[in-house]
């Protein structure tokens, strides 16, 4: 039987969620979309999307990932979300601006709900 607590907040919240658009993406499997429980980007989702808003190829994706995943700073990570991240991209010899989040086009972003996400301090 479901908890209190998943029938009264979490259920409720995620069904509005997915009634914007959010996928939800079932607790069991939010575990194995990072790369260890200290980490909080969902690996394949994110490297898919920032390949898709920046037209990026994967190898490019994956470096920035690598590179997001040690930012542990919110200050840090809210200027990367506003679009103060770049990288020279190959075959170029300038920074280039990685946007994580697409703000010209919206319906170019992911939405992603999940719940029950558990998170460790790195040992």
């Amino acid at each position: 039987m479901p908890s209190p607590e998943y029938a009264l907040a979490e259920k409720p919240v995620i069904k509005y969620l997915q009634s914007l658009g959010y996928e939800w993406m079932r607790p069991e499997l939010n575990e194995d979309a990072r790369d260890g429980l200290n980490n909080v980007i969902l690996r394949d989702i994110f490297i898919d999307s920032i390949r898709r808003i920046n037209g990026i190829d994967e190898e490019t994706a994956r470096a920035a990932y690598q590179e997001l995943l040690a930012i542990h700073d919110n200050d840090n990570w809210m200027s990367k979300l506003r679009g103060n991240y770049s990288r020279i991209l190959p075959g170029e010899s300038k920074h280039t601006t990685i946007w994580l989040i697409d703000y010209k086009n919206l319906e170019n972003n992911t939405l992603t709900v999940t719940n029950q996400f558990t998170v460790e301090a790195a040992k």
